[in-house]
């Protein structure tokens, strides 16, 4: 199969399976008891009081779209994406995003 073929359905397919999915691994809290939960499993597990989530970020390199000119480069000189992640005191993930623009 070639790249353009690829290129084609590959953003597609992505989109469906985070469709598909994303709740059964994903459970960001609605209320504020949810959060009071996520708040006081910190504090008892970890000894963080008021903590709410583990916040990161990872660099997914990438080839240079086209016509993208600077969009996609990093200050770590190279061209990327943003995953970004939040998670509980288990390390089950509340939020999953990907900060492409």
């Amino acid at each position: 199969m070639g790249k353009e073929t690829i290129q084609k359905f590959v953003p597609d397919v992505a989109r469906a399976v985070v469709d598909e999915y994303a709740a059964e691994v994903t459970s960001l809290p609605t209320t504020n008891e949810g959060w009071l939960e996520v708040a006081g499993d910190f504090e008892a597990r970890w000894n963080l009081p008021h903590c709410l989530g583990g916040y990161d970020g990872k660099h997914i390199r990438l080839q240079k779209p086209n016509k993208s000119g600077s969009l996609y480069f990093n200050y770590k000189q190279f061209f990327s994406v943003v995953l970004m992640a939040l998670v509980d005191s288990k390390y089950q993930f509340l939020w999953i995003a990907s900060l492409a623009r």
